[in-house]
């Protein structure tokens, strides 16, 4: 029998349209510590990204494909102009409200980008 993995949801941003969450698998908090982190390194990327995701919450349609990229299968990357990415799902059993689940991070290209969206996936998948 598989061991139960605590699940931990935490309200990033609440939009007129969507919550933004981040979430925590286990001990796991891979998003919080990385949104610390450039807040404290980059604040230049962490207020892109952080107006990024706050507009994608304000709009049930929104598009843009550079800030707000649909990956396929419910997957979405946001991305700041400075290269910094997070990839995230939305989730509709949330009650009215449709959240935004920030899965995992990345700001690199290639294979680590690859990666990245392989692990993003994977968490989906698991969620």
């Amino acid at each position: 029998m598989k061991k139960a993995l605590e699940i931990t949801l935490t309200t990033l941003h609440l939009g007129s349209e969507r919550r933004v969450v981040t979430l925590q698998i286990g001990d796991d908090d891979q998003i919080t510590s990385f949104l610390l982190d450039l807040e404290t390194k980059n604040y230049k990327a962490f207020k892109q990204l952080r107006t990024s995701i706050r507009t994608a919450c304000e709009n049930r349609h929104y598009q843009n494909e550079y800030k707000f990229k649909n990956l396929r299968d419910g997957l979405y990357e946001i991305k700041t102009h400075l290269g910094v990415r997070v990839y995230a799902f939305l989730d509709d059993h949330a009650g009215s409200c449709q959240q935004l689940v920030i899965a995992a991070c990345g700001g690199g290209k290639g294979k680590e980008q690859d990666a990245e969206i392989q692990h993003a996936r994977e968490i989906r998948r698991r969620y």
